[in-house]
């Protein structure tokens, strides 16, 4: 939903007595706000989702993490990609909820022969993630 930049007018009436005498001043305040940019923003903040996925499977020692990292750059996601001690790999990615789930998908249709299974859950959003990286 985009707001149009809307223009408020408030007026207000003080009487008040000065010096004996009763007085009526009235106050014109315009004040025009610019609503389209704060509401993109929040837009864009409402958008952006966070999924930890488990790619089980032969994942590790096949250049998964690697080509998830590049994938996920392609898409400007932010997040992590690691090999756990099971042998499956484990990754957070953040963004926006088509690229997510795009990102995911071209990772499950490159490595179909080596993924056993995928799973995926939803999980908070993290802002502190700047950028997608490669944790050991």
């Amino acid at each position: 939903m985009t707001v149009n930049p809307t223009q408020f007018t408030a007026i207000y009436s003080f009487d008040f007595t000065q010096d004996g005498k009763q007085s009526r001043t009235i106050y014109f305040i315009r004040l025009r706000l610019e609503c389209a940019l704060i509401t993109d923003y929040y837009e864009l903040l409402m958008s952006q989702i966070a999924k930890r996925i488990i790619f089980t499977g032969q994942v590790q020692g096949v250049g998964f993490r690697f080509t998830a990292l590049s994938t996920a750059n392609r898409r400007r996601l932010t997040g992590l990609v690691r090999n756990l001690t099971d042998g499956s790999v484990e990754m957070l990615a953040q963004g926006d909820s088509a690229d997510v789930d795009d990102c995911i998908r071209d990772l499950e249709e490159s490595f179909a022969g080596y993924i056993r299974e995928t799973k995926i859950e939803d999980v908070p959003f993290s802002p502190q993630l700047k950028n997608f990286r490669i944790t050991y």
